[in-house]
């Protein structure tokens, strides 16, 4: 299930920020959370997490990482 935070702190921009958890690492025992920042309204970050939500649920979510190609 998604949580979805409000991180507006400029009234006519709202942002929100959302985190979805992805389970428990077999290793550490520690649960694994996607986490994005949403620039729009409520209903349309609901919306976007609920998309989040199917695709981790049928496995066509893939996680961004933030490696370059010079790394």
């Amino acid at each position: 299930m998604a949580n979805i935070t409000n991180r507006t702190t400029n009234p006519a921009k709202p942002t929100f920020r959302i985190s979805i958890v992805l389970g428990k690492d077999e290793i550490t025992g520690k649960y694994k959370y996607h986490k994005e920042t949403f620039k729009g309204t409520k209903a349309a970050a609901t919306n976007y997490a609920k998309k989040l939500e199917v695709e981790l649920f049928e496995g066509d979510f893939v996680e961004k990482n933030n490696i370059s190609f010079n790394e």
